[in-house]
């Protein structure tokens, strides 16, 4: 009884230092501006300001975002930012408190779990550190949009936890059970990984039961199956879009591209650094690098098979976990965040390897844990410095990932905001000249847009209108580009006009004067600006003082064509005025 009260109590300890070093580390990114989605999900976002919007946030994946082409159904996350937007408004730092909360809730979760599976106090301590200020993780809590992961994986913890307490009792307990439904129908609702619980809680029978002999309860998981299976069919048309209708890329190159990427990932759960929000990474894989991977994977199949039970379980957790991206194809080809809940299948199979080598050499073990959660603690601090502003975070992005356009796209951005506007052209014209394959339609609209409104700030109208032009084929109902391109005509039309005056006046001087050649060619130039009946008249009465009979009629005729078209208008509007109103009085 003394030393179950005495577990506990270390327990509660290591859950309590575990949550204030999570807070101290990450305390001072709460100032982070809104970032890359965060714009157009959170901050331009007007459905997260009303909380009455909450209900419909269950049934319409629009209300997710501010641009239509990013839509998704998200709307346990959608309530959160709700939440955060009545107690704070905009005011960044309410968003990365949030964010700082769960993943400190993660970490003594999973450092519960982990205790649960079978590891001791200061294995778990070790594994649940690890896990709370890995470098990868950083990225998960100082961008807010990441929420989506770091709260569905929230459920996700809470749904084995719940299940695995369930499955350890000798009596069923049916409360646990429906919490862990609950959960998982909540990790659903943050984002869609949360559908890989089903395979994973069968995966977690088989390791655990079947495999060693013990009695499974695969029927247990069957309600899990159904509630999978309706979020399936709520997010049918999206899917349809990803896989059928309008895909970022075939599959074939999906799945070559994200064999390579699995590498990536392994690569940065052991050596962290460096990252970046854009990392440098290629679509498709050669086939020598082919043949590597595909060795390299059956090798940890091996291991893998050959494995205790924890770390079995960590294994098949982490591939589940990670699946999704590897066959939906998706605009980014890997990032941090996606690899959250495979950091902490890491950590506990890092600490299941551990306990069992630790009773020979405990003290190097130790030492060495040790210096690995310090330096990870220090590549954590470096990493959250590159989020304080935009332009630091996209230049980290640009020094590691050269070859990639969109950190190109942001810094000019950012360069345009500043009034920098031809280092803006020219950081719009890198990302159009690397890896013009990886750009999808919006970074093309984005770009082309942003060389648009540069231009026009630089006074050059003529190739802001090219590029707008541009944009709008991309999309052709962006209202802000027709806009755009509206003022860009009123401006040219404006211009024309008050040259085409300045000619007509100077011609009509020099008619005056008796300069007739002067004026014929200063009232065709007035013309050339503007071809209206005035202008026209001008010319036609100078050709007439010069005796240049023959150019004065063809002038007339212009004007009689002109003249002609106008009646021609306005007899069209007066038809379409009548029927109009005919249709309008028929329908009374």
């Amino acid at each position: 009884m003394i030393a179950k009260t005495n577990t506990i109590r270390i327990d509660l300890i290591a859950s309590c230092l575990l949550f204030v070093l999570v807070i101290i580390m990450y305390s001072p990114s709460v100032n982070v501006p809104f970032q890359y989605d965060d714009i157009h999900s959170i901050k331009e976002n007007p459905h997260i300001q009303k909380l009455s919007n909450i209900p419909i946030f269950f049934h319409r994946a629009d209300m997710f975002t501010a641009d239509e082409r990013s839509a998704m159904f998200r709307p346990v996350l959608l309530v959160s930012y709700a939440l955060n937007f009545y107690f704070d408004g905009l005011r960044v730092n309410g968003f990365h408190w949030v964010n700082i909360l769960v993943h400190s809730i993660n970490s003594i979760l999973l450092y519960w779990f982990s205790r649960k599976l079978g590891l001791q106090t200061l294995v778990a301590v070790f594994a649940s550190f690890l896990f709370a200020f890995h470098p990868l993780n950083s990225e998960t809590v100082n961008y807010i949009s990441s929420r989506s992961e770091s709260l569905s994986a929230l459920f996700f913890l809470c749904t084995l936890f719940f299940y695995h307490i369930t499955r350890s009792r000798v009596k069923f307990g049916f409360a646990l059970y429906l919490s862990s439904i609950i959960c998982f129908c909540l990790a659903l609702l943050c984002k869609s990984v949360g559908i890989m619980i089903v395979p994973t809680l069968l995966f977690y029978e088989w390791t655990f039961f079947s495999r060693i002999g013990r009695p499974s309860a695969y029927k247990l998981s069957v309600p899990f199956a159904v509630f999978g299976i309706c979020y399936v069919y709520q997010v049918r048309s999206m899917l349809e879009i990803s896989f059928v209708s309008a895909p970022v890329r075939s599959m074939e190159m999906q799945l070559s591209t994200q064999l390579k990427a699995l590498l990536q990932y392994i690569d940065w759960l052991f050596f962290p650094w460096p990252l970046s929000v854009e990392p440098g990474f290629t679509m498709g894989v050669s086939f020598k690098l082919g043949i590597l991977c595909v060795v390299f994977l059956l090798s940890l199949f091996w291991l893998w098979w050959k494995a205790d039970s924890i770390t079995h379980f960590c294994f098949g957790w982490a591939l589940f976990s990670i699946l999704p991206t590897l066959l939906v194809p998706l605009n980014v080809l890997v990032n941090e965040h996606r690899l959250y809940i495979m950091t902490m299948t890491f950590v506990v199979a890092l600490g299941s390897i551990v306990q069992q080598y630790s009773k020979e050499n405990f003290a190097k073990i130790c030492v060495g844990g040790i210096i690995l959660l310090l330096i990870y603690c220090r590549l954590d601090f470096m990493r959250t410095k590159q989020w304080i502003d935009s332009k630091s975070l996209w230049q980290s992005a640009q020094k590691v990932g050269s070859q990639m356009p969109r950190p190109y796209i942001f810094l000019g951005d950012i360069d345009r905001q500043e009034g920098r506007y031809e280092v803006a052209i020219q950081n719009y014209t890198l990302a159009l000249a690397v890896q013009r394959q990886a750009l999808s339609g919006g970074d093309l609209f984005s770009i082309y847009s942003g060389i648009g409104s540069a231009n026009i700030s630089l006074g050059r109208w003529s190739e802001a209108e090219q590029s707008y032009l541009k944009a709008l084929r991309i999309d052709p109902e962006s209202e802000s580009t027709k806009l755009a391109l509206d003022g860009i005509r009123a401006f040219h039309l404006n211009n024309q006009i008050k040259k085409s005056d300045e000619l007509l006046r100077q011609g009509l001087l020099a008619l005056v004067s008796n300069q007739l050649d002067r004026a014929i060619d200063l009232l065709r130039k007035s013309v050339d600006f503007l071809p209206n009946a005035r202008n026209l008249q001008a010319l036609a009465k100078a050709h007439e003082r010069a005796e240049q009979w023959q150019e004065a009629a063809i002038v007339y005729q212009r004007i009689a064509l002109f003249e002609n078209k106008k009646i021609m208008k306005g007899k069209s509007a007066n038809s379409l005025f009548e029927s109009s109103t005919k249709t309008f009085r028929d329908s009374l």
